[in-house]
């Protein structure tokens, strides 16, 4: 939908302010307020429409989490109100809010790109002999995270038993499945060099879990460290996790996600502090320019627990459960193998 066609929807509506525009979108009063915001009201407008012609928008409300199509959410308005104008615009906001088949397959093929073979690779390949050395178990901190014995064979982690700096292996590989670096968790409670990248590569060029792309499993949900992805991974049979490797989306992760995502949406479950925060804008600003990014939320986490290393408020300290409302609170639905807390 184009500006035009958006405000000719608000006037349909109605704002209980007056609508804001921005570079990207178009921000109002959420028509949903009587019924989901606690106030009844929403005289600070929360309610966003991305601007995005001749293709399909997205709308979101920050404070009651209403999201997705535009004409999806209208269906929904409709009811609720019950109001005859407000029936009779359904069908023309599916109209200019559906985009035909074509301009979708030229929007995906913008996003996919001619092949993943065009991808920059500027790191080493080491062989998995590498990594022998470490395999054949993982440490009691492992299994203290939640992790099975599975999820760890999965991806492919190890042990270095190295003495005074034991640590848990996370094997890095590419869209090849291709070992290109290796990182090591301190399981000593306190240590001053927490993580030993042990290779040297390239994270800024690299997304861990990427070699999982072409699994099939459904939307890509990003994470910042590697446990979260392992856990989600391990708790949500259908959806596509990739760890960012901290809170900044590169140029080069960018061009992945992007492809990774095809047509989208992308969906984000980033650590619940400072470094979450900044993650959630940056990937905005840098991914968010061609493609729907809805973030999920977990609340703050309580102190970690005693003897355990500090992880921060990372999601996947909340548990299964919770981080499964936490997607679901922006419409990502998730399929679960395990129910633990």
């Amino acid at each position: 939908m184009d500006k035009d066609e958006i405000y000719q929807l608000i006037e349909v509506i109605g704002s209980q302010s007056k609508p804001l525009t921005t570079t990207r979108s178009i921000v109002f009063s959420c028509p949903f307020a009587i019924w989901k915001h606690s106030t009844g009201g929403d005289s600070n407008p929360s309610f966003s429409i991305d601007i995005r012609p001749g293709e399909q928008s997205f709308c979101r409300c920050f404070t009651c989490h209403t999201h997705g199509p535009v004409e999806e959410a209208m269906a929904e308005y409709s009811v609720l109100k019950g109001d005859a104008a407000i029936e009779e615009a359904l069908p023309w906001i599916a109209k200019v809010n559906a985009p035909d088949l074509e301009n979708r397959l030229r929007h995906a093929m913008g996003q996919i790109g001619k092949s993943v073979d065009t991808f920059a690779e500027n790191y080493k390949v080491f062989s998995d002999s590498e990594f022998s050395r470490f395999e054949g178990g993982v440490p009691k901190y492992a299994l203290d995270r939640g992790l099975t014995l599975d999820t760890c064979r999965r991806w492919r982690m190890g042990y270095d038993k190295t003495l005074h700096a034991p640590r848990l292996v996370f094997t890095v590989r590419d869209w090849r499945n291709r070992l290109v670096g290796m990182v090591g968790r301190s399981v000593v409670n306190g240590h001053s060099n927490k993580y030993k990248n042990y290779w040297g590569f390239p994270r800024s060029e690299l997304l861990y879990g990427e070699q999982f792309h072409d699994e099939g499993k459904g939307p890509l949900l990003l994470v910042e460290g590697m446990i979260d992805a392992n856990l989600v991974d391990q708790w949500c049979t259908n959806v596509q996790v990739m760890g960012i490797f901290g809170n900044l989306v590169t140029r080069a992760q960018k061009e992945k996600i992007l492809r990774f995502a095809g047509i989208g949406p992308i969906y984000t479950l980033y650590d619940e502090d400072l470094g979450g925060d900044e993650a959630r804008d940056n990937t905005d600003r840098v991914v968010g320019k061609g493609i729907a990014v809805f973030h999920a939320r977990v609340p703050t986490l309580p102190p970690p627990s005693p003897g355990l290393p500090n992880e921060k408020n990372d999601p996947a300290k909340a548990g299964c459960n919770e981080v499964r409302k936490a997607l679901e609170t922006v419409g990502l639905v998730v399929a679960r193998e395990d129910v633990a807390s």
